[in-house]
């Protein structure tokens, strides 16, 4: 499955894994952006879920739009984050005075949705303004999203099922993240962009940061 986004003919297209044929292709109303699909497998069905200035999601087999949202302006630079029937999605905070700028929206899916949905409406469990999503994907460890700004270097910690903002934690020394983080058991890892200081917390000592050679 690839998310094609231009400025100009933005598509995506399913192609068979052995033979490189193109299974369909769906036109997308939707100019550049960094995203990169995701497969959501919830007790609803299959979906193929892609983040722009819109959230969509398609049936993998035909390329049927399922349900669409708009995710309040922004371009879209994270992948999107699928845990069990809960999906979390969102655009760049970003302020530069372009078309592409967003308030770095944070949005907690509930599946089973169809056509166009709203940010406000039953299938949104709830949504979080300013929440210091950029090019980082979120991350959900032991009940709680992290989240990394890029310039400024700040963690963001949000309740994973009220859409609460927990905390939001300066990161001691560190430079820009543009890289994803991840998990292991109960300890988020990020890196930043000097490429030799992985970061960890870990949730138990949710304000507490160590820094590991």
């Amino acid at each position: 499955y690839l998310q094609i986004d231009s400025q100009e003919q933005s598509f995506i297209a399913a192609l068979d894994a052995k033979t490189g044929n193109e299974l369909w292709r769906q036109h997308r109303d939707e100019p550049s952006q960094y995203s990169s699909p995701i497969v959501w497998k919830n007790s609803h069905r299959t979906e193929i879920v892609t983040c722009a200035q819109n959230a969509r999601a398609y049936d993998p087999k035909t390329g049927e739009l399922l349900w669409q949202m708009s995710l309040e302006g922004g371009r879209s630079a994270a992948t999107p984050l699928a845990v069990g029937d809960r999906l979390y999605i969102g655009s760049e905070l970003r302020n530069r005075g372009r078309d592409d700028d967003g308030g770095g929206y944070l949005f907690a899916v509930n599946a089973g949705a169809h056509g166009t949905i709203s940010s406000d409406g039953d299938h949104v469990a709830w949504s979080l303004p300013r929440s210091g999503l950029q090019m980082a994907s979120p991350v959900l460890c032991a009940g709680h999203l992290y989240v990394f700004e890029r310039r400024r270097g700040v963690l963001h910690c949000v309740n994973e099922k009220t859409g609460e903002m927990v905390y939001e934690k300066r990161v001691p020394g560190a430079r820009a993240f543009w890289s994803s983080p991840w998990v292991y058991k109960d300890t988020v890892f990020c890196v930043d962009d000097g490429g030799t200081t992985p970061v960890s917390y870990t949730h138990l000592r949710a304000h507490e940061t160590r820094h590991d050679l």
